[in-house]
């Protein structure tokens, strides 16, 4: 099994948030800002990323590839 530890993330023209940086520490994130400034945009786009690391590890153990 493969572990993963994330830094941080870059989100680039997802909805429309713009060359965003979010730092990571492993004990506590916290996204504070007011409405309409981009939280659950941030949440999703990290949703979106995390999907497709599943499904490409679908994809490698249905085709006979290494399992992670």
């Amino acid at each position: 099994m493969i572990s993963m530890e994330l830094k941080g993330f870059f989100i680039d023209g997802y909805k429309y948030l713009k060359n965003v940086y979010l730092p990571l520490d492993n004990r506590l994130c916290v996204l504070i800002g007011p409405n309409d400034s981009g939280k659950s945009s941030i949440l999703h786009a990290i949703e979106l990323f995390y999907k497709c690391v599943e499904d490409e590890r679908r994809v490698k153990d249905s085709s006979g590839g290494i399992s992670t």
